[in-house]
């Protein structure tokens, strides 16, 4: 039990830094996610080979984002799925539906437990 409270005091100190910043650079480190994930996802069609193991990858960014604050995890999730509408459209039947509300979800049960 004790692992479990000093992981969540980590987290509520992170997001408290976070809350901290300003909302311009709140909203570009969102965006930087969000670009960082449609990166990860759409390595599957860049690199056939290596980006099969890279494309799981696109869950980490939303959960950090959903980690501090969800309402930018959800901005930073519908701006992924924008990225990849234009970069690999072939990547977007698969991210908003596995990979993204994955993220999501465990980037919320972060901020609420």
């Amino acid at each position: 039990m004790n692992s479990l409270q000093s992981n969540s005091d980590e987290i509520k100190s992170i997001q408290h830094t976070f809350l901290r910043l300003s909302k311009t650079k709140r909203l570009v480190l969102s965006s930087l996610f969000a670009c960082l994930a449609a990166l990860f996802q759409s390595a599957g069609g860049f690199f056939p080979g290596i980006g099969y193991f890279i494309s799981p990858l696109a869950t980490a960014p939303i959960l950090f984002c959903s980690m501090l604050s969800i309402p930018l995890g959800s901005i930073s999730y519908f701006l992924t799925i924008g990225l990849l509408l234009i970069l690999q459209p072939s990547e977007l039947i698969i991210f908003p539906f596995t990979t993204g509300l994955l993220g999501i979800a465990t980037g919320a049960s972060f901020y609420f437990f």
